[in-house]
């Protein structure tokens, strides 16, 4: 194999793995995404907060993740005190 097909050959390769390696950390990057949605939820339904709630948080971390504003600096600070959540 020439230097150039072999070169051509490594560079393919490095592409497939960086792509594979990509692929792999979205999907982890969505699980954890989903897991974090999911305790946020039971945490919010275990402090006794209404339902409208928590459909209202969701909303507005959809919002914040299109990369709309609705004037709104962080979506825990509706829950009440921010020194509660060491901010």
């Amino acid at each position: 194999m020439t230097r150039a097909k072999a070169y051509q050959k490594r560079q393919a390769k490095a592409r497939q793995r960086r792509r594979i390696n990509a692929r792999e950390r979205l999907e982890r990057d969505r699980r954890q995404a989903q897991q974090a949605a999911k305790v946020l939820e039971q945490a919010l339904h275990d402090l006794g907060l209404p339902d409208d709630l928590v459909v209202e948080i969701e909303g507005r971390l959809r919002s914040q993740h299109k990369g709309f504003d609705h004037g709104v600096g962080h979506p825990l600070l509706l829950l009440g005190d921010a020194k509660a959540f060491n901010y």
